[in-house]
């Protein structure tokens, strides 16, 4: 038997042969499946903050959020649904977040969904450095840009 809803499943069982018959009535219990959604952006820039966003339901409600790299934060705590992560500091690379729900109900286990976030390093523009030139007088500029592009 499969049961696709939460809840009490009365039964009744009765065998019956040539001597009469038997009866047993109980009862089967279905709790409901732990859900877990986490969501945040895919890509953002070193330094900045981002929202996270979590959604846990069904035989629990409360999780806990873990970062796979160590000295960034979440705020307010990690036991809050919808944190705002701060990054370590000048961290460059790409993080994965991790929301695992708390211990639901037995028999039914806990479930975990994972996102990454990539930081990317802020675009850097260079020219060089140039003697004093006269006045309407022509110069050569050299470049050095590094472009950022989000993913």
């Amino acid at each position: 038997m499969t049961f696709n809803t939460p809840g009490v499943y009365n039964y009744t069982l009765t065998i019956s042969n040539e001597c009469g018959s038997n009866s047993y009535n109980s009862s089967i219990t279905v709790v409901p499946k732990v859900t877990v959604v986490a969501n945040g952006v895919s890509a953002t820039c070193v330094n900045t903050s981002i929202q996270l966003n979590g959604t846990i339901s069904g035989g629990s409600t409360t999780g806990t959020w873990t970062a796979s790299v160590t000295g960034g934060t979440f705020v307010p705590n990690a036991n809050e649904l919808n944190p705002t992560y701060v990054p370590p500091l000048d961290f460059i690379g790409t993080i994965t977040f991790t929301l695992t729900s708390d211990a639901p109900t037995a028999p039914c286990t806990i479930v975990s969904e994972t996102f990454s976030t990539t930081f990317n390093s802020e675009a850097t523009v260079s020219t060089g450095n140039y003697d004093p030139i006269c006045e309407n007088s022509s110069i050569q500029l050299n470049r050095n840009l590094e472009e950022l592009q989000l993913q």
